[in-house]
C-alpha cells in the first residue's frame, strides 16, 4: 500500500477512471496499489505485451513511445507525477499498444484489473463512472488525434508537392548544366587567351541563368526559396567576411609556401597585383587583367545564383534524412565546379574546396548575399591579388 495516501488519492483522482468517485471511494482503491521502484531507463510496460495493470505515477517521470513499421520508436508524449497510463485496460486486455520508460528514478502504483473488477463487482454505479470517464477520455483524444492526422496529412502533401517541383526543376537544370559545361568546352577551344574566355563567358552565363530564372519563377515556389533575399542580407554579409578572411590569409601563406619551394618561381612576388609588380609583364597587359579580375567579380553574383540558388536550393529541399542539407551542398558543388573543368582538372578541384564553405554560407543564411560576398572576395584575392590562375594554368 503507498505509503503517501493523500498523494495517491490525488492521482486517482487525476485518473480518467475515478474521476467522478468521492473521496470514501478512492480511499477504498489506495490499499489496491502496490508501489514499484523503477530505475531510470527501464521499461515499465512494453509495446505488445499483455495488460492487466493501471499504473499510477507517484513521482519521476516517463515516456510513452510507439514503435513505427521500420523498427524505429518514435516519442509520443512525457508524463509526469500525478499522471496515469493503462486507462484502457478496463475494456480491453489485449496488448500493449505502446511502450512506456522511465526517464528519470520513478515509483509507480500498480493497480491490477482484477483487483478492481473484484472491489467493483457488486457497484454498477461505480463501474458505469468508470466507463463514462473512459469513453469521454477517448472521445477528446480522438478529437485531437483527426486534428493532429489532418494537420500532418495537410504538411505531408505539401511536401510531396515542393518535392515533385523539385525534381522536375532539378532535371531541368541537369539538363541546363550539362548544356553549359559543352557551351564552356567550345568557348574554351575558341578563345585565344584566358582572359577572351572571361570576356565570352559573360553571354554564355547569361544565356543559362535567364533561363533558369524563368523557371524560377514558373516553379509554384516563393523567390526567397533560391535565396534571392535581401532578408538578413547584413549580418550575411558581415558572417561571411568573418569566414573568408582566415581563408585569405591561408591563400597568401600557400603562395609563399610555393615561391620558395618552386626554383622556378624564386623571383615571383607573393602579391602579383594583376602583374603590376611584374617587370616582365606590360603596363597593358596588367591594365587589362585588371578590368578581367573585376570582370569576375562581377560574374560572382550569376554564378553562386547558379550554383546555390538553381542546384542547392531544390537539392535541400528534394533529398530526405538528417544529411539532406550536407548532401545538398556536396551535389551541388560537384556538379557546378564540374562544368569548370574546360578551364583545368586543376583549378576545378581547387576551386571545389572553398565551394563548400559557399554552400555553407548560403545553408546558414538563406540568401545569396553571403556567399556572393565570400566568393567575390576569394576569387579576387586569389587570382588577381595573389596571382593563383598563372600557378594552376
Amino acid at each position: 500500500m503507498p505509503a503517501d495516501l493523500e498523494a495517491t488519492t490525488r492521482a486517482l483522482r487525476g485518473c480518467v477512471l475515478f474521476r467522478d468517485f468521492s473521496d470514501a471511494e478512492l480511499a477504498r482503491l489506495v490499499p489496491l496499489l502496490a508501489e514499484r521502484m523503477v530505475a531510470a531507463g527501464a521499461v515499465i510496460v512494453r509495446e505488445g505485451e499483455p495488460a492487466s495493470d493501471l499504473f499510477v505515477i507517484c513521482s519521476g517521470e516517463v515516456e510513452v513511445t510507439k514503435r513505427a513499421a521500420e523498427g524505429q520508436e518514435h516519442r509520443l508524449t512525457t508524463l509526469g507525477a500525478g499522471a496515469t497510463f493503462g486507462e484502457l485496460t478496463l475494456v480491453d486486455r489485449g496488448p500493449r499498444s505502446a511502450s512506456v520508460r522511465a526517464l528519470a528514478p520513478t515509483m509507480v502504483g500498480v493497480l491490477s484489473m482484477a483487483a478492481l473488477d473484484r472491489a467493483t463487482a457488486d457497484d454498477l454505479s461505480a463501474r458505469a463512472r468508470m466507463l463514462q470517464g473512459l469513453a469521454t477520455f477517448l472521445a477528446g483524444r480522438l478529437r485531437g488525434v483527426s486534428e493532429v492526422t489532418a494537420t500532418a496529412l495537410q504538411h505531408e502533401l505539401e511536401l510531396a508537392d515542393t518535392r515533385v517541383a523539385m525534381a522536375t526543376f532539378l532535371t531541368y537544370v541537369i539538363f541546363i548544366m550539362v548544356g553549359y559545361g559543352f557551351a564552356m568546352r567550345l568557348v574554351a577551344d575558341m578563345a585565344r587567351s584566358a582572359a577572351d574566355t572571361t570576356l565570352v563567358t559573360i553571354p554564355v552565363l547569361l544565356g543559362f541563368a535567364l533561363p533558369l530564372y524563368a523557371m524560377m519563377l514558373r516553379s509554384g515556389q516563393p523567390i526567397a526559396m533560391y535565396g534571392l533575399s535581401w532578408r538578413g542580407a547584413r549580418a550575411a554579409a558581415s558572417d561571411a567576411l568573418v569566414w573568408s578572411i582566415p581563408l585569405l590569409l591561408a591563400a597568401a601563406a600557400l603562395k609563399l609556401a610555393v615561391v620558395r619551394s618552386m626554383p622556378g618561381l624564386a623571383d615571383a612576388p607573393i602579391f602579383s597585383l594583376g602583374g603590376f609588380r611584374d617587370p616582365t609583364v606590360s603596363a597593358e597587359t596588367a591594365r587589362f587583367t585588371l578590368v578581367m579580375s573585376l570582370t569576375y567579380v562581377a560574374l560572382v553574383p550569376m554564378q553562386e545564383f547558379i550554383a546555390r540558388g538553381a542546384l542547392q536550393s531544390p537539392l535541400a529541399r528534394f533529398l530526405v534524412g538528417p544529411h539532406a542539407t550536407t548532401m545538398a551542398i556536396v551535389i551541388a558543388n560537384a556538379l557546378f565546379t564540374a562544368s569548370h573543368l574546360y578551364l583545368s582538372t586543376t583549378f576545378a578541384v581547387t576551386a571545389m574546396l572553398p565551394g563548400f564553405l559557399w554552400g555553407w554560407l548560403y545553408a546558414r543564411h538563406g540568401t545569396l548575399v553571403a556567399p556572393i560576398v565570400s566568393h567575390a572576395l576569394l576569387g579576387w584575392w586569389t587570382l588577381f591579388v595573389l596571382g593563383f590562375d598563372r600557378l594552376l594554368a
